[in-house]
């Protein structure tokens, strides 16, 4: 399969240490990027979904949470991975990335 202008979803990934980080960085996105990816597992805290979400409103949005086999810094258990990224789905966002490793979880 070949990549062509309707398969393919320009984005943007942006890995910071805060909520307010990744907040004051929503602006910053060339509005011509239309899908915006959060490393959740570069956060030092608890994400805060829902305003995260609403930073990137209008936008796709992706959660990650990369853990230290795939090059991320997520150290929690198949559980807790599996429970954030649903509560990302449940605040909105559009998407989430799964890892291969833990697909059949």
């Amino acid at each position: 399969m070949g990549l062509t202008a309707e398969r393919t979803l320009l984005l943007a990934s942006l890995g910071r240490a805060t909520n307010a980080g990744l907040i004051e960085a929503a602006p910053l996105v060339d509005r011509r990027i239309p899908a915006v990816e959060l490393r959740l597992d570069a956060l030092l805290e608890t994400p805060d979904l829902p305003a995260l979400r609403a930073a990137f409103r209008g936008r796709t949005l992706l959660a990650t949470l990369r853990s230290r086999d795939e090059g991320g810094r997520f150290e929690g258990t198949d559980a807790v991975a599996g429970a954030l990224l649903g509560a990302a789905l449940d605040a909105g966002f559009d998407l989430v990335d799964v890892e291969f490793a833990r697909a059949g979880e």
